[in-house]
C-alpha cells in the first residue's frame, strides 16, 4: 500500500488504535464511499475548527493535533502522571462504575505507555459531553446526507447528457445514425439525410428496418440548481449543530420568534461541550496543578476559559 497524505489520514490511524472504525456505513456503495470520506473529513475539520486549547508548551508542541482529535473523534481523553514522560495526555479506555454508574478507572494500553489508575486521584478525564461520547454521529449523519445529494447530483448531469436515445437493426442505419449524432454534437444547424432512412428494407433479408427514437426533455432531467440548494441546505443544518450561525435561506422578514430558534439551534450542542469541558479542564488543572485552557467560538460568541479557582456552586452539572 503506498501511504498518502488522504490515506494516512487520523482517521485511519484512531481506527487502527480503537479497534473499531466509526465509518464505512453500509449504504454507501464502494464506488462512492470517497465522497463519504470527503464529506466526512470536510466536515470533521469543520466541526473542530471552532476550538483553541491552551495546553503545556509539550503538550503543545508534540501532541496537540493527538488531543484534540482524540477528545472530538473519541469523546474523551485521559490525562495521567508518567515516570517516563511526565503528566501526558493519553488515549484510554473506562473501566468500572461508581455510586451513579459514572466510570471509575482509566486504562491506557500503548507499547509505550502502561497505566491503570483511580479518576479523580491517580487521573483525570477531559471530555465534551455528559454521554462520554465524540461527535462522529453527528459526522456521519451529515455525510450520509451529503453524499446521497452528490450521487443524486453526477446522476442529473449524466441524464442531461444523454437526452437521445436511437435504435436501429442493420448496419447500415446504425452507421447513418451514427453519422447524424456526430454532426449534431459537432454542433451543426441542418442535417440532411436519406428520405429511406427512417423505413429501409434490407437487401439480403428483405426486413424493414424500423429507426426507433426516444428523446427526452432536457428541461426535465435538470435539477441540478436544486439538488446544490438541498446540499447548501444540508450543510447549514450541520453549522447550526455545532455552532456555525446560518440564517439559512434569505427572507425579507424574519419574526422574532425564527431568529430566536435559530440562535437556540446554533447555541444547544456547543454549550453542552462548554459545560462539560470546563468541568473537566478544571478538574485536570486542580489535580494536576496545570494551567490549560480553551477558547470556544460559536454563534456570536467567544468564550474563554482560564483557570480558576471554581466553587462546587460554580460548577456546571453535566453528569
Amino acid at each position: 500500500m503506498i501511504i498518502t497524505p488522504a490515506s494516512y489520514s487520523v482517521f485511519e490511524q484512531l481506527n487502527n488504535l480503537l479497534g473499531y472504525d466509526p465509518s464505512e456505513p453500509d449504504k454507501i456503495d464502494a464506488a462512492n464511499m470517497s465522497v463519504w470520506r470527503y464529506y466526512s473529513r470536510a466536515l470533521y475539520q469543520r466541526a473542530i475548527s471552532g476550538t483553541d486549547f491552551d495546553l503545556p508548551d509539550y503538550w503543545r508542541k508534540f501532541g496537540y493535533n493527538y488531543f484534540k482529535n482524540i477528545l472530538y473523534s473519541v469523546g474523551f481523553i485521559g490525562v495521567i502522571s508518567t515516570k517516563e514522560y511526565g503528566i501526558i495526555p493519553q488515549l484510554c479506555n473506562l473501566r468500572g462504575f461508581g455510586l451513579f454508574y459514572q466510570p471509575t478507572n482509566i486504562m491506557v494500553g500503548q507499547p509505550l505507555v502502561h497505566f491503570d489508575g483511580e479518576i479523580g486521584n491517580d487521573c483525570e478525564l477531559i471530555r465534551i459531553t455528559p454521554d462520554y461520547m465524540g461527535i462522529w454521529d453527528i459526522i456521519n449523519h451529515y455525510a450520509l446526507l451529503l453524499t446521497e445529494a452528490y450521487i443524486s447530483t453526477t446522476v442529473s448531469l449524466a441524464n442531461v447528457r444523454s437526452t437521445i436515445i436511437m435504435n436501429a437493426n442493420s448496419k447500415a442505419a446504425h452507421a447513418t445514425l451514427e453519422e447524424i449524432a456526430k454532426q449534431i454534437h459537432q454542433g451543426k444547424s441542418v442535417i440532411i439525410s436519406d428520405k429511406y432512412v427512417n423505413k429501409s428494407e434490407d437487401a439480403l433479408t428483405g426486413e424493414k428496418d424500423d429507426i426507433f427514437s426516444f428523446v427526452t426533455s432536457a428541461k426535465e432531467q435538470y435539477i441540478i440548481s436544486d439538488l446544490l440548494t438541498d446540499i447548501e441546505r444540508i450543510i447549514q443544518q450541520f453549522d447550526r449543530e455545532i455552532g456555525i450561525a446560518a440564517l439559512g435561506e434569505k427572507k425579507e422578514r424574519r419574526i422574532v420568534n425564527e431568529v430566536e430558534m435559530i440562535v437556540s439551534d446554533v447555541n444547544a450542542r456547543p454549550e453542552t461541550w462548554r459545560d462539560c469541558l470546563e468541568l473537566t479542564v478544571g478538574n485536570v488543572n486542580r489535580l494536576f496543578d496545570l494551567n490549560i485552557g480553551f477558547t470556544m467560538r460559536y454563534g456570536d460568541n467567544e468564550y474563554n476559559y482560564n483557570r480558576k479557582e471554581v466553587s462546587a456552586d460554580e460548577v456546571p452539572n453535566v453528569d
